[in-house]
């Protein structure tokens, strides 16, 4: 019964070692953006393992960059198809949003590891945008595997989701918006 629960207790331990470890962020100090502004978030095209599509990839990354900035933001909408940057910065100034967040999805492993033992993988960029100025404000890479111990319904995005948070955290300090106004 013991060796049981010290069983449950390391597999549960280990099962938290996940996360992005590693960040790539030029030399440049982050900006502060303005907790009263507003993103418009640009869907990234879906990740390619080899040859399959990774189908929804985009629109999971998307999703928590989203998640993570809205708790930060007044306004935060999601564009609804992949477009280009110049799309992208021409939709923001007509929705008169403050910035512009890109992401690019390079590596996107999602395997059962449960199974067969490969760990999930990730690697993405995010690029911030001032939309009245079209420059780039701050630009970060973030790469990460996930666990051996996995439960199921483990997810590459489910690797980066603490780590943006962080990310946005690190643009506005620690303020967040009241949203329940």
């Amino acid at each position: 019964m013991r060796k049981g629960i010290w069983l449950m207790a390391i597999v549960i331990f280990l099962s938290g070692c996940a996360g992005a470890k590693e960040f790539h962020r030029g030399n440049n100090p982050s900006p502060k953006l303005n907790p009263n502004g507003s993103a418009y978030i640009l869907l990234p095209a879906d990740a390619m393992y080899y040859t399959k599509d990774c189908v929804g990839s985009g629109s999971a990354i998307a999703r928590v960059i989203s998640s993570a900035f809205s708790k930060r933001l007044m306004k935060v909408e999601v564009s609804d198809r992949v477009e280009d940057l110049t799309a992208g910065l021409n939709k923001a100034k007509s929705g008169n949003f403050t910035y512009l967040i890109g992401s690019k999805i390079s590596r996107w492993e999602d395997h059962v590891t449960e199974w067969n033992g490969k760990l999930d993988r990730i690697q993405m960029e995010i690029s911030i945008y001032d939309v009245q100025t079209d420059n780039m404000l701050d630009s970060i890479t973030i790469e990460g595997n996930g666990t051996w111990f996995t439960f199921g319904g483990y997810r590459p995005q489910n690797i980066v989701t603490k780590s943006i948070d962080e990310y946005a955290t690190s643009l506005f300090g620690s303020e967040r918006v009241d949203t329940s106004k």
